[in-house]
Order: structure tokens, then C-alpha cells, then sequence
């Protein structure tokens, strides 16, 4: 697995694009849906101003997705999306995956919306691959999904081996990775996890 970012550019984007992106990303890499590891992370470099997202010089959309796609999507280079409002497609770059020991998601949805149930599914779900990592339940979240709200929490692990820390950001954790939930980054330290 890779992270594939795209630099955009265009004006705005509502506040609750997760859906609208996943579908115009779609659109164009017909095979993201049946991508089964494929994931779309929560669009970075926004800026918030009344009730709508700014896209800066620095906005970028990643994907996580297998080696083998790369180049689909280095193909999207120059073209246009729509959220509805139109986004273009600069530059495309892509990244290995870093194998760190500290990682954070910031946003994973198991289906439980008591803390102490979310973290007794996050637990299970590290056991089931035989990752024995210590987990931090942060900051509660919410993803809209049409016209109802899916709760789920922020999360690190930290003490991974090499193998669990790289293991782990190609599986994710909990449910929507096409959608930004689940997917882990290298964090620097066991620090707060509110972000």
C-alpha cells in the first residue's frame, strides 16, 4: 500500500464532503469501489469560513491504495471533480507507507457510541490480526452519512513493531475507510489525541 496525494485547486467545498468525494473519486477510478484496502482520507489544508470549506495552496486529497494503482491515479493529473463545486487535479505524488511506532486516526467508527464499547471493539479487532498495541481513545466525532450520524472516536497506538505499524495502516481500524474513517498516519509521540 501507498498514500497518494493530489494537490487541488478550486474555491470552496461544503463542510460534509466525505460522501460527495468518495463518489467524484469514483467516478473517475472506476475500480475504488471493489478496492476493497483502498481508503480516502478526510481532505487536508481546509480552511473554515462560514459554514464552507476554503481550499488553500497547500490543500491536498490522499488516497491509501495498493501498489499496483499508482498509476491510475497518477492519470487523473489535470483533470476535474465535482463536490458539487468543481476541483481540479494538480500535481500527484506518492508515498511509502513509514513504519513508526506511534500511529493516530483521527476518526474510527466501530458502530458503538459508548466509549468503553468502542474501545472493547477497537481491542478486538487489534487481537483478531495479533497486534498488541496500546490504544488511546480520544476525541468523540461523527461522520454524516446522508441524512444520519454515525458516532466514532480519534485513536493512537503506540509500542507497534515495524511490522504492526505498517500492518495496521494497510488494514485500518472500524468501518468507512472510503470515507476518512480508520485510516492511520505516523504520529511523533504519545501526546494528546484531540486533534
Amino acid at each position: 500500500m501507498l498514500d497518494v496525494a493530489f494537490a487541488i485547486s478550486g474555491e470552496t467545498i461544503d463542510a460534509a464532503y466525505a460522501v460527495s468525494l468518495y463518489e467524484a473519486l469514483a467516478r473517475q477510478l472506476q475500480w475504488l469501489e471493489q478496492e476493497p484496502a483502498a481508503g480516502v482520507f478526510s481532505i487536508r489544508g481546509l480552511t473554515h469560513s462560514a459554514g464552507a470549506l476554503l481550499i488553500g495552496g497547500r490543500t491536498r486529497v490522499v488516497l491509501r491504495v495498493p501498489a499496483g494503482r499508482v498509476a491510475d491515479c497518477q492519470r487523473l493529473r489535470g483533470q476535474c471533480i465535482d463536490l458539487p463545486q468543481p476541483l481540479r487535479i494538480g500535481a500527484v505524488t506518492a508515498r511509502e507507507l513509514l513504519p513508526f511506532p506511534v500511529l493516530y486516526a483521527r476518526l474510527v467508527i466501530t458502530g458503538s457510541e459508548a466509549e468503553a464499547d468502542f474501545l472493547a471493539e477497537v481491542q478486538a479487532e487489534l487481537k483478531a490480526v495479533d497486534v498488541d498495541s496500546e490504544v488511546i481513545v480520544g476525541r468523540r466525532g461523527a461522520l454524516q452519512i446522508g441524512g444520519r450520524s454515525e458516532v466514532g472516536y480519534s485513536v493512537m497506538l503506540h509500542g507497534l513493531t515495524p511490522e504492526e505499524s505498517i500492518l495496521m495502516q494497510e488494514r485500518g481500524l472500524g468501518r468507512h475507510r472510503k470515507l476518512g474513517c480508520g485510516l492511520f498516519v505516523p504520529h511523533k509521540s504519545v501526546a494528546a489525541v484531540g486533534g
